[in-house]
């Protein structure tokens, strides 16, 4: 009988501008640009979003329907060194439409210690431009930018749509 692998529960946010553009972050560990969010720490997905989204972005963000599961193995690691992160893998990574009210888009701030900034990006420059994305993230990006669009969820392995 094998070992009872437990698997993490993160949460990422989907936050389109009314212009079109989604808002991305640039993690400064991974020194990529990604979705909003983290690690669940003993609460739902949908309750992970929130308060990711809020911790990241310092204003309130709401939280509307799910968009993407994406369960991550570690056989393809989002950033050089992730897979020795403990607990890191296996993940899955339930995403969600997040909005913000008008006025908080200028009020976004970032923690330091985390995040090197915040952009807007139009999706499918941000999944071509070489370098600011890794896979998995542009792969579940575009799967939730067709989820946004279509009312249908999707379902992702190590960055591949199945």
């Amino acid at each position: 009988m094998s070992a009872r692998v437990l698997t993490a529960v993160a949460s990422g946010i989907y936050i389109p501008h009314p212009d079109g553009r989604v808002l991305l972050v640039h993690h400064a560990r991974s020194k990529t640009w990604v979705l909003p969010g983290g690690k669940g720490e003993h609460e739902s997905p949908r309750q992970c979003a929130a308060r990711e989204g809020t911790e990241e972005l310092r204003v309130p963000v709401e939280i509307g329907p799910l968009l993407s599961v994406h369960h991550l193995t570690g056989a393809k690691p989002l950033f050089p060194g992730a897979e020795n992160i403990p607990g890191a893998y296996p993940c899955n990574l339930f995403t969600s439409t997040a909005h913000l009210a008008p006025a908080d888009w200028d009020r976004i701030t970032l923690p330091a210690d985390e995040l090197l900034g915040w952009d807007l990006f139009d999706v499918d420059q941000a999944v071509t431009t070489p370098g600011l994305m890794e896979q998995a993230n542009a792969a579940n990006l575009l799967a939730c930018q067709s989820a946004y669009r279509t009312g249908i969820t999707a379902y992702l392995e190590d960055g591949t749509v199945t």
